[in-house]
């Protein structure tokens, strides 16, 4: 399986298939809710 840092070990490919988009936007996406429910938590 590839994480996102993967990306960048490959200096020759300028594509991103389909499953590296997957991985980035899932990454950012669980980023942002685990900061937002940290935001709530702290707000509360």
């Amino acid at each position: 399986d590839l994480v996102a840092g993967d990306i960048l070990v490959v200096p020759g490919s300028q594509r991103l298939y389909l499953r590296d988009w997957i991985a980035i936007t899932l990454g950012v996406v669980s980023t942002l809710i685990s900061f937002t429910t940290l935001l709530v938590v702290t707000a509360q």
